[in-house]
């Protein structure tokens, strides 16, 4: 058996994708937004010289997941400083998120899901999201639950309502 020496993977999509030499490939099909059939090519180079390539299709799925956490600690003590979600397959213009106390007022709302969404450098989670102030006075809500509502609907047009608890730590 005459050893492989080169692979060249190429991923038909707009716009395509081409990796050379590697035996095992890594593509992020979510950051280049690509749902669908997608024909992946894959060419080899043994050490004679000679070529064979094969090809397959496969389907992207981009399928809706959230993760909404129960409680947070807003103590100036890294980590869990901030309320965030991560998800992913919403439509983000769709989106509505509000916080009430136990007397129903309003604490914190929005409709930009980037304003509460969990973001890392690496395994660091940066400062980002809700920080358990009053969204009208700035003042730091006290220890307790708290009850979110949350609306959006998925790529697939699937519109989702929940309600759940938050409990913030001090």
């Amino acid at each position: 058996s005459v050893p492989i020496v080169a692979w060249q993977w190429s991923v038909n999509q707009a716009p395509p994708i081409t990796l050379a030499n590697s035996q095992v490939p890594f593509i992020d099909f979510q950051a280049e937004c690509s749902f669908g059939y997608i024909e992946i090519e894959l060419t080899v180079t043994d050490s004679n010289g000679c070529k064979s390539t094969t090809s397959q299709n496969i389907f992207i799925l981009d399928v809706y997941s959230i993760h909404i956490p129960n409680s947070f600690t807003p103590d100036n003590e890294y980590p869990n400083n901030f309320f965030c979600i991560s998800y992913n397959g919403i439509q983000e213009e769709t989106f509505m998120f509000k916080i009430y106390n136990k007397t129903s007022d309003v604490v914190f709302s929005t409709r930009n899901i980037s304003e509460i969404e969990c973001l890392r450098e690496g395994k660091r989670l940066l400062d980002n999201g809700w920080d358990g102030t009053h969204q009208e006075t700035g003042e730091d809500l006290p220890m307790g639950m708290y009850v979110y509502d949350i609306y959006f609907q998925d790529f697939d047009g699937w519109k989702h309502k929940d309600y759940g608890n938050i409990y913030i730590i001090r």
